[in-house]
């Protein structure tokens, strides 16, 4: 019997909605997080709410949960879809792009050493730190280096969150549905104070070889949000203020001072108010924006490591107008390698990969011609 969790749950195919614009407002905001300090004075210095954009990382864990669930849910409880396929799926998805600007900074690192402009921490950029990251391991307690390309902490955290997905979900439907919610907020909370009191600071800012630790519970709060969506749905006439009020909340929030578990629940309430209006007629632009974040996150480290490297050098004697002015151009330097590896490497290589899927399938599904019998 398919739980009532599963009879109501069907993927959203929709594309360049609110949900796919706050998916790039979040890369953007990364984006200026770690291009912050290259500016010609930081401005994390200016308000302390410039030091929170960390915050666009949690936004992503959680949504992962939400998303996934949404995209997997009802396929998993039918027996369409296996945990296996789950987590191949995704590893499908990112592993690919993801080896590419790897090695891609390996060659980075390797011609800048030998020009006589080796990494300011060499230390960070271990060979042993470099297959911890190629491989999407760097986030399961094993201590490693902060170089290479480091964000990607996230994804391999993420990986461990596919992977115990299936089990949760399936647990989740047949538990109340607030319960669900309830029980994933208590579970950041929970593991936030153990952070403080075991580690010395809140999970938030765990250091990335721990990424898993606050990962997890952010994923599966997400998840909880979708299956409270699934038994109280928002009305599409509240989901406006929903999403709109809590966006003010969390921005006042940060403003006030640092409240980090009160920016979890708006942010699952700006998730909650977004998805609830997926069906609207989206954006061509938005949904092109939305597909572009991944390799805009994947390529940005590396990108500000040659602009402000080589672009920023050029301007370090300059007047303090074209020192931001140079700084200021990074991000759209940062938009354009990004739009360049999605269009000429990720999107390729996806194509690729599911060309020789889909051809596998076609082989073993072909009959086969019986064997010939030996002339009399």
């Amino acid at each position: 019997m398919v739980p009532a969790a599963a009879r109501s749950f069907a993927p959203s195919a929709e594309r360049g909605g609110p949900l796919d614009l706050l998916r790039f407002a979040a890369a953007i905001l990364i984006v200026l997080y770690h291009y912050a300090v290259a500016a010609p004075v930081d401005v994390t210095r200016l308000h302390p709410a410039l030091t929170r954009g960390y915050l666009a990382t949690d936004f992503f864990l959680i949504l992962s949960g939400y998303v996934l669930a949404k995209a997997y849910g009802r396929r998993l409880l039918e027996g369409r879809s296996t945990a296996l396929q789950v987590v191949s799926r995704r590893w499908r998805r990112i592993w690919p792009g993801h080896a590419v600007m790897m090695l891609t900074f390996l060659a980075f690192v390797t011609a800048s050493t030998a020009l006589g402009h080796a990494p300011n921490r060499p230390l960070d950029y271990q060979p042993a730190d470099f297959l911890a990251q190629l491989f999407l391991v760097q986030a399961w307690g094993a201590p490693v280096g902060t170089g290479w390309n480091f964000p990607t902490w996230s994804l391999s955290a993420l990986f461990v969150c596919y992977a115990v997905f299936p089990f949760a979900w399936r647990l989740a439907a047949r538990s109340p549905a607030a319960g669900v919610a309830a029980a994933g907020l208590l579970l950041v909370m929970a593991v936030d104070a153990w952070a403080e009191v075991a580690l010395g600071g809140p999970m938030f800012q765990l250091p990335y070889f721990l990424g898993v630790v606050r990962a997890l519970p952010l994923f599966l709060f997400g998840l909880g949000l979708a299956r409270v969506t699934e038994d109280h749905p928002v009305p599409r006439a509240w989901a406006d203020a929903v999403w709109t009020l809590a966006l003010a909340g969390l921005a006042a929030v940060q403003l006030l001072g640092r409240g980090d578990l009160v920016s979890m629940v708006l942010i699952g309430l700006i998730i909650v108010g977004c998805g609830s209006i997926q069906g609207r007629r989206g954006s061509p632009v938005v949904g092109y924006l939305a597909r572009l974040s991944f390799s805009l996150f994947l390529t940005h480290i590396l990108t500000a490591a040659i602009w402000f490297n080589v672009v920023g050098r050029l301007f370090a004697g300059g007047s303090a107008a074209e020192r931001w002015l140079a700084w200021a151009a990074s991000v759209p330097a940062a938009l354009g390698v990004a739009a360049l590896f999605h269009h000429l490497i990720d999107q390729p290589l996806q194509t690729i990969i599911a060309t020789a899927i889909r051809s596998g399938r076609e082989r073993r599904a072909a009959p086969r011609e019986p064997a010939k019998q030996p002339a009399a």
